[in-house]
């Protein structure tokens, strides 16, 4: 009985650090910069993607169907877990047989501030990530917010620049669209792109209508934008 407990509180343990380690998810930083800045989150997304050798299939698949997902495509390999209304998780597995490999990529997508406040899918989300991928995987995540009034104010647009400290170092101004990439110290995640680091970009598009879309990204959007 003794070791059985002993067993059982090893594994809370390596879940806990789990848990405590994908803290850094970027999409977690996103949200808790939308908190400061007062940004109503409409959409969220996190995409994280990683290369296995073509013998871990057998293995992958297991571990997918064991985690409640379902095979949606027949053609396809794709796989969905539905958490909340409007709201999953979806694995695309992509053979590259003259590579030997296969691309495992996890997509979470639709209403995250509501999810993530949900302490058992926040779990159920961070186990998974936890356990599946490895210190290889890339990752990349996106929030997006509507709004009709300061949105496309030069002010709000500056202050988001100013607060999260960014070297800018690409604008592109259109008439109805600004999108701004460049690095800041407050994402931990990164590529390079030129001879520079990219950690973050930034794009507001204004409609006729007058509402403004604003789209933040790190490392790099990877919505549409």
């Amino acid at each position: 009985m003794g070791k059985v407990m002993l067993q059982t509180l090893v594994v809370i343990s390596i879940l806990s650090v789990i848990i405590q380690k994908d803290r850094e998810l970027p999409l977690y930083q996103l949200v808790q910069f939308a908190e400061q800045e007062e940004i109503t989150i409409e959409y969220g997304e996190l995409l994280i993607k990683e290369t296995f050798s073509i013998n871990e299939l057998d293995a992958i698949r297991s571990f997918i169907v064991q985690s409640d997902f379902s095979r949606v495509s027949s053609n396809l390999e794709n796989y969905q877990r539905e958490l909340l209304d409007d709201t999953y998780e979806q694995i695309s597995l992509i053979e590259s047989k003259p590579n030997q490999e296969i691309t495992v990529s996890y997509l979470l997508s639709g209403d995250v501030v509501k999810l993530l406040q949900d302490q058992q899918f926040a779990n159920q989300i961070e186990q998974f990530i936890g356990l599946f991928y490895t210190n290889k995987k890339l990752e990349y995540a996106c929030i997006r917010s509507s709004k009709s009034d300061n949105i496309n104010s030069g002010y709000f647009f500056n202050k988001i620049l100013s607060d999260l400290r960014v070297d800018v170092h690409d604008r592109l101004v259109e008439t109805d669209f600004v999108v701004v990439s460049g690095f800041s110290d407050q994402f931990s995640h990164k590529i390079p792109v030129g001879n520079q680091m990219q950690n973050i970009q930034i794009a507001v598009r204004t409609y006729e209508t007058g509402e403004s879309i604003l789209t933040l990204g790190t490392p790099i959007l990877t919505t549409e934008y």
